[in-house]
């Protein structure tokens, strides 16, 4: 299984995929969160995917 990318430098994320026993690599993303504008809290979280997956 080819492991999974965490686009994240979260010391908890890490913690938890490690927990899990998944695969991963970890790429931090260089998208700048605060700068994103959006009142949807789905919104948001579905732009920040979108964005981090490039």
């Amino acid at each position: 299984m080819e492991p999974l990318v965490l686009a994240s430098n979260s010391s908890r994320r890490r913690d938890l995929m490690q927990l899990l026993g998944v695969p991963f690599q970890v790429v931090p993303s260089q998208v700048r969160e605060e700068l994103l504008q959006a009142s949807d809290p789905q919104e948001v979280s579905m732009e920040l995917a979108s964005l981090k997956a490039r």
